[in-house]
């Protein structure tokens, strides 16, 4: 366990010190969560124009949902496991180009989780309407670095959050697909057998 860590504080040292001035403001613009608000409106848009306007509101209420289900985890870890972030490690300070303030505990990311979580979600959603749904990923994959080049968050804390966000989405998805399958039974008609013609 504590090689596991020493190879954790070794990476995001490592990550963290390729950083330079001229590309400081990029990676502060991109861990903003209001930077993206204009990504978050395509999709929203989208939502509504490849799906008719019922299934859009419920698309979006199961994404909220997915959403929240993944910060209520997050944040009950953080609490549970109560560990520092790098920029709050003592023995990590004298190494790291600290560009960024944060508070609370660092394992895991709730960047990484929460966008992995929605962008996955959204992924299963649209991938039949959109071929070019992977694209999606262009949002919390540099999103969830940023937490890296910072020096808030420990690589392992980014894995995690990860593996948690597309957890959780399959969850969110598969209560989705639930609901959409028991719409379209309760819609269907009945069938009545026929009897056999002699």
């Amino acid at each position: 366990m504590k090689d596991l860590l020493q190879q954790d504080y070794q990476l995001l040292v490592a990550i963290n010190q390729t950083g330079s001035i001229p590309w400081d403001a990029f990676w502060l613009a991109i861990t903003n969560a209001w930077h993206w608000v204009p990504f978050f409106a395509l999709i929203l848009w989208a939502n509504f124009y490849f799906f008719e306007k019922k299934k859009a509101w419920r698309i979006f209420g199961y994404a909220i949902g997915t959403l929240l289900f993944t910060v209520l985890i997050t944040n009950t870890t953080k609490e549970l496991v109560a560990r520092l972030r790098p920029l709050h490690t003592p023995e990590l300070i004298p190494q790291l180009r600290i560009l960024l303030t944060e508070r609370g505990y660092s394992f895991f990311s709730g960047h990484t989780s929460n966008s992995f979580a929605l962008t996955t979600f959204l992924y299963l959603v649209f991938r039949k309407r959109m071929k070019v749904a992977f694209w999606l990923f262009l949002w919390p994959i540099p999103y969830a670095y940023s937490r890296l080049y910072l020096g808030v968050h420990f690589p392992t804390d980014i894995l995690v959050g990860l593996l948690v966000g597309i957890t959780t989405a399959h969850i969110g998805y598969w209560l989705y697909r639930k609901n959409e399958q028991r719409l379209i039974s309760k819609d269907s008609p009945q069938y009545t057998p026929q009897p056999l013609q002699k």
